[in-house]
């Protein structure tokens, strides 16, 4: 058995049970931290005291009711149970409907039903305690990260969105580039090569296709460049990376 306490989380309106409780697990030798006998007079601080009964503990019985749902107390132990990662076990025992007992987040989870019959409920709780405290799972979820596919899709996403915004920006600053320097590139050529005695119209056009083409080069150059800055590198390698992987 487990040297760990359990903790109990309870309202007040609900104490002749949890006496009972109390007396059910102390007859199997399981150790608790209750706060009516944990809590003696003089306790420094008793909500750090609190906190390191539930941080110190194997699991939480949370002793559900409308009662402990509205207890701003009950809630924040629960809440702390949840920071810790110590397994809370819901042992439900008044009330016509689970939700009217159930925390905020609690609303779907499995618990132990110990209106109608206390001793059949009590069983099943001990069964739970006196396994391992590993095997016991934590049913009281917590703000979790998100799933690792998830983190992966919208990983790509954002590169997709980064590649594609890139690629319009650098297109337009690649031909706006272009169209200047191409064009004042074709000019100075057309006068050089006037300058040597060619007709007027073919230096024209020789210079416009010189400074189109440099206007080309120079668009697809800084294009490129972009975006690469935007995101391609990453996103292939995550694509290389998945196909590896499959």
């Amino acid at each position: 058995m487990a040297t760990k306490p359990v903790f109990i989380s309870y309202a007040r309106a609900n104490l002749t049970l949890v006496k009972r409780l109390k007396q059910d697990l102390h007859a199997l030798d399981i150790p608790l931290w209750i706060d009516h006998e944990r809590l003696q007079p003089g306790t420094p601080n008793w909500r750090s005291a609190i906190e390191q009964g539930i941080q110190s503990s194997q699991a939480v019985i949370y002793v559900a009711s409308s009662h402990a749902k509205a207890s701003d107390y009950v809630t924040d132990e629960l809440g702390r149970a949840t920071y810790y990662r110590v397994p809370i076990i819901p042992f439900w025992v008044e009330g016509t409907h689970w939700l009217e007992a159930a925390p905020l987040g609690m609303g779907q989870i499995q618990y132990i039903d110990a209106r109608a019959n206390y001793s059949v409920a009590f069983a099943q709780l001990a069964q739970r305690l006196q396994t391992s405290s590993t095997s016991i799972p934590s049913t009281f979820p917590s703000a979790a990260a998100p799933a690792r596919s998830e983190t992966k899709t919208r990983g790509a996403l954002g590169m997709l969105l980064r590649l594609v915004i890139g690629a319009l920006v650098g297109g337009f600053l690649g031909l706006f580039a272009g169209f200047l320097i191409g064009g004042a590139t074709g000019d100075i050529i057309a006068s050089i090569l006037g300058a040597h005695g060619a007709t007027h119209e073919s230096t024209i056009a020789l210079g416009t296709r010189i400074g189109a083409l440099i206007g080309i080069i120079l668009g697809v150059s800084i294009g490129s460049a972009t975006v690469a800055r935007a995101g391609l590198g990453p996103l292939l390698k995550f694509l290389l990376s998945t196909s590896r992987r499959r």
